[in-house]
């Protein structure tokens, strides 16, 4: 009596973009965390956060900041709607 077992199947056409998709958010978590610990070093080379400059660099950093995580998150809307669409469709 022979019984057989099915392999269970797994999308791999959705493997490299997910792999791709980590290696980018890996690298910017790197990024950020090098940013910050420079920042935290040499504050003493930043405006005083009470001066004009100072109150003008926080004001864009902080518009690029939040650009920079809504495309991220449009980003990663669409790359989830793709792979969405993608597994309807081999199913």
């Amino acid at each position: 009596m022979s019984t057989s077992r099915e392999e269970p199947t797994t999308d791999n056409h959705a493997l490299p973009l997910l792999t791709r998709i980590n290696g980018l958010v890996t690298v910017l978590i790197g990024l950020g965390l090098s940013c910050w610990l420079w920042l935290i070093q040499n504050r003493s080379r930043l405006p005083s956060p009470d001066s004009q400059a100072g109150q003008n660099l926080l004001g864009q950093y902080l518009i690029a900041s939040h650009d920079l995580t809504i495309y991220l998150l449009v980003i990663s809307t669409i790359a989830l709607v793709v792979l969405m669409h993608k597994s309807q469709y081999q199913t």
